[in-house]
């Protein structure tokens, strides 16, 4: 694990120095949202009809921008890139065990790790080796199933590191933030319901991990409904995460 520090601490100066012994847990494997397509060149698509986009309102935390994309350069310039799905600042969830997501822009040889570090202690967590998810696409960790579980107002970092070589100057790094939160719409649902009016009742109520959440759930149990991904799509580009929305919206060609 001390190893795998260091090429965190190598690869992202915005990455903190990794302490403590962290929990190892047998993940799940990922889940790719839909097929592997190569992303579209522009972000013009048609939108699907009859599905109104889902407003992301951040919450007001005072907190600048934490989020880090990773990226290196490859052969004939194109390279490898990782988006956690997180909003710039500190995102919010209402659960012990929410799902998290991220985006691989091409399928590569490497050996993807995520790790949780709690902020203010920099107590590793969590540090998992997650099987198949060097892929191109979407792809989902749930925590439900391991050990973890967020403690109330505490932030925590997340990071997915594409481990190509021994060499940690070719490591590609993202990373986010999360913080489990108490919140009365949580009060009157204590089990995350999946559906795309609940999604838009946590983006409204600056849930971004619990919206993001239950509108991919409604995706997989619906993968050829267009206008679930083209919500998702809308939800994306509204944190900036331009390159992921554009692979949402590659499904509605």
């Amino acid at each position: 694990m001390m190893e795998y520090a260091a090429r965190i601490r190598f690869a992202v100066v915005a990455i903190f120095i990794f302490a403590g012994a962290g929990i190892r847990a047998a993940p799940p494997p990922p889940e790719l949202d839909h097929p592997q397509a190569p992303p579209p060149k522009d972000a013009k698509t048609n939108e699907a009809p009859g599905k109104d986009e889902i407003t992301y309102v951040p919450p007001d935390l005072g907190a600048p921008a934490v989020r880090v994309s990773g990226g290196t350069r490859g052969s004939a310039g194109v390279g490898l890139t990782i988006d956690v799905l997180a909003p710039g600042p500190t995102g919010l969830t209402t659960q012990e065990q929410p799902t998290l997501y991220w985006y691989i822009s091409r399928s590569a040889r490497a050996d993807i790790r995520l790790s949780i570090v709690a902020d203010a202690s920099n107590k590793t967590i969590l540090d998992v080796k997650v099987p198949g998810a060097a892929t191109a696409g979407i792809h989902a960790f749930a925590l439900m199933g391991t050990p973890i579980r967020l403690a109330l107002n505490t932030d925590y970092q997340w990071s997915v590191t594409a481990v190509r070589s021994r060499d940690p100057s070719e490591d590609t790094v993202a990373t986010g933030m999360i913080r489990r939160v108490q919140h009365p719409i949580a009060d009157r649902n204590p089990n995350l319901r999946m559906t795309t009016n609940t999604a838009a009742a946590y983006a409204r109520n600056g849930l971004w991990y619990d919206a993001l959440q239950a509108l991919s759930e409604a995706i997989r149990a619906r993968p050829n409904d267009l206008g679930l991904q083209y919500q998702r799509s809308a939800l994306l580009q509204q944190v900036g995460l331009t390159v992921p929305a554009m692979w949402d919206r590659s499904a509605l060609r």
